[in-house]
């Protein structure tokens, strides 16, 4: 065979087929994910849409302004490493909002209570938990009332990053 000839086939064994499937695996998973709010699973309970504003982050939020009800829920997929991981959610603020529980395989990794005075791309982080590798649902859940008049919910954009 000459240098450059790539007419030679391989035949595939199985050792060869159990390093493909370790590396798609791999590939697959992240130590950063950013996750699109309008870009959900499911939705548990409410109606969400997207909400347009060019003041907030990519312009566009998630929101359950139609229902703003206790209990309205929202799931987003994703795949990780294993590790000990932060989340970082930036969502906007105003006196009608509630509490949103952050779930994570419905364990609760923290809350954040969305009463403001109407500012907008607030971030908050939740630091130090942690996930096996695979499959995961986080969840946002509007549980508590807390400061607002509803339980009203605008998220713009969700992070993650293993940290360990």
């Amino acid at each position: 065979m000459k240098t450059g000839d790539l007419s030679v086939q391989k035949t595939p064994t199985a050792t060869d087929d159990a390093v493909t499937k370790a590396y798609a695996d791999a590939i697959q998973l992240s130590s950063h994910i950013t996750i699109l709010p309008w870009n959900y699973s499911s939705i548990t309970q409410g109606t969400w849409a997207t909400g347009h504003n060019t003041a907030w982050m990519f312009a566009t939020n998630i929101n359950n302004d139609a229902t703003a009800a206790q209990n309205d829920r929202i799931n987003y997929k994703f795949s990780s490493e294993a590790g000990t991981w932060t989340m970082r959610m930036v969502y906007d603020n105003y006196t009608n909002m509630g509490i949103i529980t952050v779930l994570i395989d419905d364990v609760s990794i923290g809350t954040v209570d969305t009463y403001g005075a109407g500012v907008n791309n607030i971030s908050v982080d939740f630091t130090g938990f942690t996930l096996t590798q695979g499959a995961h649902t986080l969840s946002l859940l509007m549980a508590t009332l807390g400061s607002g008049s509803t339980y009203r919910a605008n998220v713009n954009c969700i992070g993650l990053w293993r940290t360990a």
